[in-house]
């Protein structure tokens, strides 16, 4: 049985989770596009590009495994 604080920190991520991974999307989207215009500026080989990546690929996770989570609590009743 899930506890009153666990339900209360599920639902915090799923509000938060979706708007961090599209923001770090987007940044990612834009440093690749201007590193495109402009190669000499470097910007995918830079340490906050793998930070971006990272947060990125974090918050996809746990918001998949989330819904994963929701959909079978949401089938066993």
């Amino acid at each position: 049985m899930k506890s009153k604080r666990a339900n209360t920190i599920i639902k915090y991520l799923l509000k938060i989770l979706p708007h961090v991974s599209i923001i770090t999307s987007l940044a990612y989207v834009v440093l690749f596009i201007i590193d495109r215009v402009n190669p000499a500026m470097n910007f995918i080989g830079f340490a906050m590009t793998k930070v971006v990546i990272l947060v990125l690929a974090i918050c996809s996770t746990v918001t998949s495994a989330l819904i994963i989570y929701l959909l079978e609590f949401k089938n066993r009743k």
